[in-house]
């Protein structure tokens, strides 16, 4: 039979050190996005319907002139409706509305993209909304320069 003392169980005592670190980073906005709405009216619902897509294929294509990439542009909602003047009443024909929503990675176009939709037919203008595209490749470099202040609090 083998007897061990308290000394043969017991383990080492574990040492640690804890270093905490900061990390600060600024970043702007490097993308803005827009939305555009179209109309065309006609007499029919089929005419209204035409007037519009006419008008949104214009400014898809005045879009696509200043380099808004195809993957950038969403289209978004289509209606046809009877028109009505302010209390509801109907009036003579039809009114189609459309819209297309886009993306611009180039923030200093951004003015540049909304006269050219503008010019191109778009009734409505809704944003500029402007965002980081990446917000992770800014948080990593957030994390690297923590890193760096613990190494350095640490040497």
């Amino acid at each position: 039979m083998l007897l061990l003392g308290p000394a043969a169980n017991a383990q080492a005592p574990v040492r640690t050190i804890s270093v905490t670190g900061e990390g600060s980073i600024t970043a702007a906005n490097d993308t803005a996005r827009l939305g555009f709405g179209v109309e065309g009216r006609g007499a029919t619902r089929p005419v209204a319907l035409r007037r519009s897509s006419a008008n949104l294929r214009s400014v898809l294509a005045a879009l696509r002139g200043l380099g808004v990439a195809d993957r950038d542009l969403r289209t978004r909602g289509v209606s046809v409706a009877r028109r009505r003047d302010r209390r509801g009443r109907k009036l003579p024909g039809y009114i189609a509305r459309a819209g297309v929503t886009a993306v611009v990675r180039d923030v200093t176009q951004t003015g540049a993209v909304v006269d050219a939709a503008v010019a191109a037919g778009a009734a409505s203008v809704d944003g500029p909304s402007f965002f980081i595209d990446d917000p992770q490749a800014v948080l990593r470099r957030a994390l690297v320069a923590a890193f760096r202040d613990a190494r350095s609090k640490a040497a």
